[in-house]
């Protein structure tokens, strides 16, 4: 079975911004598992955490 969480958690890197922004748009909708919020938050790439507060902000 495919992990979801975990493909769109690799996406969320990536150079695209259209492609970032879907992806922390459906770990918002999915909801996003705490520890892995906060993998992203350690992980250095600050505008990947940056548009999942967003999202997260958008859709709250």
């Amino acid at each position: 079975m495919i992990d979801y969480i975990e493909v769109l958690m690799e996406v969320l890197h990536s150079r695209d911004w259209y492609v970032k922004h879907n992806a922390a748009s459906s770990l918002v909708k999915l909801g996003i598992p705490k520890e892995e919020e906060e993998k992203l938050k350690n992980s250095g790439d600050k505008y990947a955490a940056e548009m999942l507060d967003c999202m997260k902000g958008e859709m709250a």
